[in-house]
C-alpha cells in the first residue's frame, strides 16, 4: 500500500519539509477552532481552541498524542480523530481521543481548560472504516483526510476542529 510521505520520513530518520532538515519522530498538529467545524456551531460560550500534538513513533507502529483545550470549552463530551471522504464535509471516526478507546461519550460538565486527553494509539484503536487498518489510517494523514474534532452538548457534531497537519517539531 502506498504511503510516501510518512513511509519515507520514517525509514529516513531524517527527512526535510520547506528546506530544513528534521530529525528523529514524525509530528503532526491540528490547531482546533470554531471557524473550522462543519456544519457551523451554535450556541457556542466564548471563542474555544485547542491544540492536538501528534508524535509518529520511529518504527512507525504508533503514534503518541496530547490534546490540550487553550481557550475554555464547555461541556465536552467527546474528542475523535475523523476520516474525511470529501473536502470540507464530516466524516466518521476512526480514533477516539477522548474518552481514550471509549465508544460513547463522557460528559466533564461546565468548563474545560487545559490538557483533556493523552495516550498512543495503535492499530487496535482504530475504529469505524479504518478499523484494523494501520496503513490505510498512516495513509489518509498523509493524503489530508484526517480531522481532529471535539464535541460538546451544545454541539453534539462537533464544536472545534482542524485537519491534522504536518509540522517540523519542536
Amino acid at each position: 500500500m502506498k504511503r510516501p510521505l510518512v513511509a519515507s520520513l520514517v525509514a529516513a530518520g531524517v527527512f526535510a519539509v520547506g528546506g530544513m532538515a528534521l530529525a528523529g519522530t514524525t509530528q503532526f498538529r491540528s490547531h482546533l477552532t470554531t471557524e473550522n467545524e462543519i456544519p457551523a456551531p451554535i450556541n457556542v460560550v466564548g471563542t474555544p481552541e485547542a491544540t492536538l500534538k501528534l508524535k509518529l513513533a520511529p518504527d512507525g507502529e504508533s503514534m503518541r498524542y496530547d490534546l490540550k483545550i487553550t481557550a475554555p470549552i464547555h461541556n465536552v463530551l467527546m474528542a475523535h480523530l475523523h476520516l474525511e471522504t470529501m473536502a470540507n464535509h464530516t466524516g466518521p471516526p476512526v480514533v477516539w481521543l477522548y474518552p481514550f478507546g471509549a465508544s460513547a461519550p463522557q460528559l466533564i460538565p461546565g468548563e474545560t481548560f487545559g490538557h483533556l486527553a493523552t495516550g498512543v494509539i495503535t492499530e487496535a484503536d482504530l475504529v469505524g472504516p479504518l478499523a484494523g487498518n494501520w496503513e490505510g489510517f498512516l495513509d489518509a494523514i498523509d493524503e489530508g483526510l484526517v480531522y481532529a474534532n471535539v464535541h460538546t452538548t451544545a454541539n453534539v457534531p462537533g464544536e472545534i476542529r482542524d485537519q491534522v497537519h504536518l509540522h517540523p517539531g519542536d
